[in-house]
């Protein structure tokens, strides 16, 4: 059975509820701001209870997974959803749901006014996501789709550290995603894995100023989720960023891990260096050790962003880098600069355990 169209979504939420008007767009929020949440499975119950508990937003509609007393479940959380589409009392909406669905709701919503947040776990495809933003920001409405680790005030205090010049010198940010001994989460190829990769890179565009590279190099390197065995052990990405290098590798062979980190980044300065595993950091600077520990906030940081209103699009992230690298793989193995291929063979060698 064929999937409708985005626009024919859209016609066919008006047609279930009737001709509801738009929510009118109106300037930013102030909280506690009103969210109606569609979500389903695992990841859309967490998403639903951290927007349920946030004293900066209040929760009116839950359709899809059972929250308190505001939820909507079995046959009619999809009627509940279209509802909260036109509800003029409702300002934004959360949406984590799996397959096509989540897009089309969020053009449901942009539509009638409303400001989106997209739970960073679920994949998107990038023009999707850019003609998304695209729309939202003709109608002044915001799209939010900023993973945990960015709404972290710990992690971007210690980032910003790096970026006024700490560590000195950034010379190269490399984003780890390895197997440590007793690892049995995330099998390698799998959509999880693939979320981690991703959760690494953009700790290291992070940290190189959300740049986008001029070029990039690949061996071995797939992020479509499939059967380990048909996946290389290890696999290795090399990002220009001038001068900075972008390094990304990803095994699924047990091994040393650098710095302890196993899903992260280790950023090398001129003048000491920057570990961080997406929840914590520590920056080794010539005074000394300082160490970054706090919360993810997306739901207050979401909240933030409706109240500041739609900011300029970002430049690069991580989710872009890998699927360029993705695009730029050739075959099993693609020529490499000389200091990246070094650089790569040594990363390699560490991982796999040889002298």
């Amino acid at each position: 059975m064929s999937l409708p169209s985005r626009r024919e979504f859209v016609r066919g939420s008006l047609a279930l509820v009737g001709a509801g008007a738009a929510a009118t767009a109106g300037g930013g929020a102030s909280p506690p701001l009103p969210v109606a949440v569609i979500a389903r499975g695992r990841p859309g119950e967490r998403t639903a209870a951290a927007f349920a508990r946030h004293p900066g937003v209040t929760v009116p509609v839950v359709a899809g997974v059972r929250v308190g007393r505001t939820s909507a479940r079995r046959s009619d959380w999809k009627r509940a959803a279209a509802q909260a589409l036109t509800d003029p009392a409702v300002r934004a909406v959360a949406v984590s749901v799996p397959g096509p669905w989540p897009l089309r709701y969020a053009f449901a919503a942009v539509d009638h006014g409303k400001d989106v947040y997209l739970d960073a776990l679920r994949g998107y495809a990038a023009a999707d996501l850019a003609e998304l933003t695209a729309a939202a920001r003709a109608r002044g409405r915001v799209v939010h789709l900023a993973p945990a680790h960015r709404t972290n005030p710990a992690l971007r205090q210690a980032f910003d550290a790096v970026r006024s010049g700490a560590i000195g010198t950034v010379r190269c940010a490399r984003a780890v995603c390895l197997r440590a001994d007793g690892d049995a989460t995330d099998p390698f190829g799998s959509a999880g894995w693939s979320a981690r990769v991703v959760r690494s890179v953009d700790l290291a565009v992070w940290a190189l100023g959300d740049r986008p590279p001029a070029a990039v190099r690949t061996a071995g390197f797939d992020t479509a989720p499939r059967p380990a065995a048909a996946l290389p052990d290890t696999a290795v990405a090399a990002f220009d960023h001038g001068p900075a290098v972008l390094l990304l590798e990803q095994s699924s062979v047990p091994g040393p891990l650098p710095d302890g980190v196993a899903t992260g980044v280790v950023v090398e300065g001129s003048a000491g260096r920057l570990v961080c595993d997406g929840r914590s950091a520590v920056v080794h600077a010539r005074d000394g050790v300082r160490r970054y520990t706090g919360e993810a906030d997306p739901v207050g940081a979401f909240a933030r962003a409706v109240a500041d209103g739609p900011a300029p699009p970002a430049a690069w992230s991580g989710a872009a880098a890998v699927q360029l690298a993705a695009d730029a793989h050739r075959g099993a193995d693609c020529d490499l600069p000389a200091a990246a291929a070094h650089a790569l063979a040594g990363l390699r060698a560490a991982v796999q355990g040889s002298p």
